[in-house]
C-alpha cells in the first residue's frame, strides 16, 4: 500500500502498522469523518494513542486532499 510506505518513510519506526492504516483506510471510505473514540468504559488514552490519532488525522486529510474518500 502506496500510503502505508509514505507514512513508514516518513515516521520510521513510528508509523503504525499496515494493517491498522488498512483498517482506518477502509473505515474512512465507508464514511467515518473522526478519530475520536466512542464512549467507553476502561483504562484512559494513553500517549500512544494520542500519537497514532495524530497520524490517524494526517492520513485522513492525504486521503481527502487526494481524493481518495
Amino acid at each position: 500500500m502506496e500510503r502505508h510506505s509514505e507514512l513508514v518513510e516518513a515516521l520510521g519506526n513510528n508509523a503504525l502498522p499496515y494493517r491498522t492504516i488498512a483498517r482506518w483506510i477502509g473505515k474512512f471510505q465507508q464514511g467515518r469523518v473522526s478519530t475520536n473514540d466512542e464512549q467507553r468504559s476502561g483504562r484512559s488514552v494513553s500517549v500512544q494513542t494520542l500519537l497514532a490519532r495524530a497520524v490517524i488525522e494526517q492520513l485522513m486529510y492525504y486521503i481527502k486532499s487526494h481524493g481518495l474518500h
